[in-house]
């Protein structure tokens, strides 16, 4: 019974592996090295396109091998006959009507009892679907990466944006422009050299205002020019419109400026033109040492960042005219010199608060001769700063001026001021100190309306020390706010006494009490000065200003020390006389 079984057992077996063979779409082959016949079976014949005419010859295999693939499998095929070992191959065939197919195989080397080759046999399986597949995949897969790192590029050209527009959101001067965009614009843009060139004030020509990254022989070859369209400059200005071009681009379409990039050594260039409310303001240049592609991408981001760089000229430029505007307007709101009254010796100082924009205070002082011999000393203070302190303190200090010459008493001139401030509606907060001085008599009379209150510094007649206190004059409200008529201090101010008046820009500071600078005011006061000059100059010095803060103002007024009358002295010559 199991010798009957032995005789179909073979057929079943290679029934079985049929079966697998072609559940694994695997086709099989046999090489004889001896006759140089391929023997395949019918997969390996549809794996190829093959029909039961083909040769079947080595010749025949290897001519089916893709062209670009036959050396490797050559080659991979020869080392393992040499090596008598398994190998593993990976390559596209051609078929009859010129399709392509990838096909894996693994074959076998075989060898006889003396070890000697006999050929080879293998099987092998179509695997072109498979590797489209990986290609779609890795086609997709880069997809994705080339949208990652395009988002990753977006978002850092965003940040570089927003570091270039916050670092110049705070630059108001031009220079301070310049130095900012040569300090990240280059870095925020990639570019080796960039220049700023802003058009001339006469529109014919143009001004380097500063550039980096260039030779400074060729910067001084351009500080000024006038603007010629046949250059990318000259043609950026005159249109509007942006030119970015490479070397081979300037080559074809601006050869003028091909030495000069040959010169610095910038493979692509771009001029962007900064464009204000339809108008021109200049160009910025950039340069490139690598080439570059200016593609949508980067000429947008490119464009981005001119854009900034032009909100931040345009805004310098409004500021120096502003600025402009502000010294001519302080410098005719400044009182000038004082009036000399006999018997006083007069010192000022006076700085105006503000922002670099708007460098114009509301602090006045003021000395008035009046009619009877005497003087009134005026220091007022406009809360607020700019145009419309200035405008509020212009028509007080006029005020002032007028009520004095019909009445020489403070508190008369205080009350006339608060009907004026109530009647015109002024809206600033004014304080106002004013004193009324008799020369001779020394009789002093002083009305305060919410100012700071002044220093009297006086020299002890006992033992000559110099001493300096704050003259308790009531401060009262300011102006427009009085309830109830004004009152003030009299008394009498000595033979070489001085009072130093001031505002409360000279004593205020952040994260301290306005009455520590007045304490700091009266230690300096008390040091003891030559004259009322050096005696405001410590005063400024030592306290100062905080830049951007509020108006100071310091006035000194020193009663004159008597002197004995001085003897006439006669000449030794006898005087001309008229005949």
């Amino acid at each position: 019974m199991l010798c009957a079984m032995q005789g179909p057992l073979p057929v079943q077996s290679d029934v079985r592996l049929r079966l697998a063979l072609d559940a694994a779409e695997l086709g099989t082959w046999y090489w004889d090295a001896a006759s140089g016949i391929t023997v395949w079976d019918r997969q390996m014949r549809r794996i190829f396109g093959v029909g039961t005419e083909w040769p079947g010859t080595y010749e025949a295999w290897v001519e089916a091998v893709h062209p670009l693939d036959r050396a490797d499998v050559l080659a991979t095929l020869e080392q393992a006959v040499a090596a008598g070992e398994r190998y593993e191959v990976r390559h596209r065939i051609l078929h009859d009507d010129g399709g392509v197919r990838w096909i894996e195989g693994i074959g076998q080397v075989v060898r006889d009892a003396g070890g000697a080759v006999t050929g080879t046999i293998g099987c092998a399986r179509d695997i072109t679907a498979r590797v489209e597949r990986d290609e779609q995949l890795a086609q997709s897969l880069a997809a994705q990466a080339e949208l990652a790192e395009h988002a990753r590029r977006a978002a850092d050209r965003v940040e570089r944006l927003q570091d270039l527009t916050a670092r110049l959101a705070g630059a108001l001067t031009l220079d301070d422009v310049a130095e900012l965009l040569g300090r990240s614009l280059r870095e925020a843009v990639g570019a080796s050299r960039a220049g700023l060139v802003l058009r001339a004030p006469d529109g014919r020509g143009v001004r380097l205002v500063t550039a980096w990254g260039y030779p400074d022989d060729v910067l001084a070859e351009f500080r000024l020019q006038v603007v010629d369209e046949r250059l990318p400059l000259g043609y950026a200005l005159a249109t509007g419109e942006p030119v970015f071009f490479s070397a081979q681009e300037a080559r074809q379409r601006w050869p003028e400026v091909v030495p000069l990039q040959e010169r610095v050594g910038s493979a692509s260039m771009a001029a962007l033109p900064l464009v204000a409310a339809d108008d021109v303001l200049g160009v910025l240049l950039l340069g490139f040492t690598a080439e570059q592609a200016f593609d949508a991408e980067q000429c947008s981001f490119l464009l981005a960042a001119a854009a900034q760089a032009t909100q931040a000229v345009a805004r310098s430029l409004l500021v120096a005219q502003l600025q402009e505007v502000s010294r001519e307007l302080q410098a005719g709101l400044a009182p000038g010199d004082l009036p000399a009254v006999e018997g006083l010796e007069v010192a000022a100082d006076y700085q105006a608060g503000g922002e670099e924009v708007e460098a114009i205070g509301g602090d006045w002082f003021d000395l008035v001769p009046l009619d009877d011999g005497a003087a009134a000393i005026v220091v007022g203070d406009v809360m607020g700063r700019g145009v419309r302190a200035a405008t509020t303190m212009t028509r007080l200090r006029a005020s002032v001026r007028a009520f004095l010459s019909e009445t020489g008493d403070p508190a008369a001139v205080m009350a006339r001021l608060d009907r004026l401030v109530l009647r015109e509606g002024l809206q600033d907060f004014v304080t106002l100190l004013v004193v009324r001085l008799d020369p001779v008599s020394g009789s002093l009379t002083a009305v305060n309306a919410g100012h700071v209150q002044p220093v009297l510094v006086e020299t002890a007649p006992d033992t000559g020390a110099v001493l300096a206190r704050v003259l308790p004059v009531p401060p009262g409200p300011p102006l427009g706010l009085a309830d109830e008529p004004r009152s003030g201090i009299r008394g009498r101010l000595g033979a070489g006494a001085t009072l130093l008046l001031f505002t409360d820009g000279l004593v205020e500071r952040v994260g301290a009490d306005i009455d520590s600078g007045v304490d700091l005011v009266v230690e300096v006061a008390g040091r003891g000065h030559d004259d009322v000059r050096h005696l405001v100059a410590d005063v400024v010095a030592t306290l100062g200003r905080p830049p951007g803060r509020d108006d100071v103002t310091v006035l000194a007024v020193c009663r004159a020390p008597l002197r004995a009358p001085v003897p006439r002295q006669e000449p030794d010559t006898p005087p001309l006389r008229l005949p």
